[in-house]
């Protein structure tokens, strides 16, 4: 935006700086070109209405104001003399609104993870969201939590259910998965074998795969789920997902690159092929609409939508 300063010099050879929009805001400087800057400085925070000291600017409403003021005696005698052309305080002030544009761009990507695109981190951030009114009305819904997290999974299954009526999905016969030699432990569910060497004990990993079919999520029997959300595997994930919101059904892709490739990582030195179990998920995962209200005949909605898409 353009501002005209207004340019004097008193009697001890200082120079003075004032701006008709906002007669609060008077700058002096002990030459023309410190002048300058402490009045390009003074309006960009008077601008943002705040000094440079964090305080509020307490602004005369009127020149009249001003030229009453005993503190500010003699400042406005500049309005008949020399004049700073608006073009310099224009530039000025424009790059002063640039510095503070980076600073709230940074500010703001640095509390969500580092993101300035949504799930692209550039750097490494914190996941600070929760402002004091959230706080008050989650304290609030804490009391329900249990309640709509069994909805959630009721909800859950019964998206299972009509995967599995629809033939989008392997039989109901429950998951198998393989164990480690040493523990006994489940590794993984449905899908490819894969031998993974874990200090010279060979493990036996069934690794979820999309050539089958969609791959619905997996409860481990020792866990209890919540389902924060319900993320199948999908083939040809980017091409259903067009095909969900033609047909007004939403769904999200929550984390499209992984860990390894994103800028805020890449001083780890990895590259594209380096996690390929990640890679693959990170193009096949899909999260579908759940959510405690969620109605049965939404649900088939959603499920019927993705069986023409495979038709």
């Amino acid at each position: 935006m353009e501002y005209i300063a207004y340019l004097h010099k008193d009697k001890n050879s200082d120079y003075g700086v004032s701006f008709p929009d906002f007669p609060g805001c008077v700058t002096a400087g002990s030459s023309l070109e410190d002048a300058r800057s402490k009045a390009a400085e003074a309006l960009a925070f008077h601008v943002a209405g705040m000094r440079e000291d964090g305080e509020l600017i307490p602004a005369p409403s009127t020149l009249d104001d001003l030229r009453g003021d005993p503190a500010m005696k003699g400042a406005v005698a500049f309005l008949t003399e020399l004049r700073e052309p608006e073009r310099t305080i224009r530039i000025n002030i424009t790059a002063r609104q640039s510095q503070i544009a980076e600073i709230d761009r940074r500010a703001r990507s640095l509390r969500a993870h580092g993101m300035t695109r949504r799930y692209f981190h550039d750097e490494v951030g914190a996941n600070s969201r929760l402002d004091t009114i959230q706080a008050a009305v989650l304290s609030v819904k804490l009391r329900y939590l249990p309640q709509w997290n069994q909805q959630r999974r009721d909800r859950a299954v019964r998206y299972d259910e009509l995967f599995h009526a629809a033939g989008l999905a392997p039989s109901l016969g429950g998951p198998s998965f393989a164990a480690s030699s040493q523990t006994g432990v489940p590794i993984s569910y449905a899908g490819e074998v894969e031998r993974v060497g874990s200090t010279g004990t060979e493990i036996l990993a069934l690794v979820p795969s999309t050539s089958d079919g969609i791959v619905l999520p997996y409860t481990d029997p020792r866990a209890t789920h919540v389902f924060h959300q319900y993320v199948i595997r999908a083939p040809r994930r980017d091409a259903l997902r067009e095909h969900l919101t033609a047909h007004g059904i939403g769904s999200e892709v929550f984390y499209p690159v992984p860990l390894h490739l994103q800028a805020a990582l890449q001083d780890l030195g990895y590259k594209p092929g380096d996690f390929p179990h990640a890679e693959r998920a990170a193009a096949e995962v899909l999260a579908l609409p759940i959510y405690p209200e969620l109605r049965d005949d939404e649900q088939q909605t959603v499920v019927e939508a993705i069986r023409t898409f495979y038709a």
